[in-house]
């Protein structure tokens, strides 16, 4: 599994436009979509996490991640426990109070 990188919605569409969706489900509050390649159906090749969604913007956290299983049943399984695995790591670091300080520090005024 390989981090690619944050994508606003709209470049997440680009960024995956040569892959099919596999599935799309939301859990605890953040969509998760699995993509797979096209040449070879059910074959999962990325993963995305909604990490930033407002009225106005939303955002995903794209992995590559290519699964061992070989039904959808299986892929999103494996995937969903990928998924809360990463997003509780992440609320575990964003609620430490150094990290919370450090981002308020460096925080970027709305303009």
């Amino acid at each position: 599994m390989n981090y690619l990188g944050f994508y606003p919605s709209q470049k997440l569409v680009n960024e995956c436009k040569e892959y099919g969706t596999l599935l799309t489900w939301t859990h605890d509050g953040h969509e998760i979509i699995i993509y797979y390649d096209k040449k070879h159906p059910f074959m999962s090749q990325m993963f995305a996490i909604s990490v930033a969604l407002t009225e106005t913007y939303d955002g995903y956290d794209l992995f590559e991640f290519m699964s061992s299983s070989s039904n959808d049943i299986e892929v999103k399984a494996e995937v969903t426990s990928i998924a809360q695995f990463l997003l509780s790591y992440k609320n575990g670091i964003l609620s430490n109070p150094l990290v919370k300080e450090w981002v308020k520090r460096n925080e970027q005024p709305n303009q």
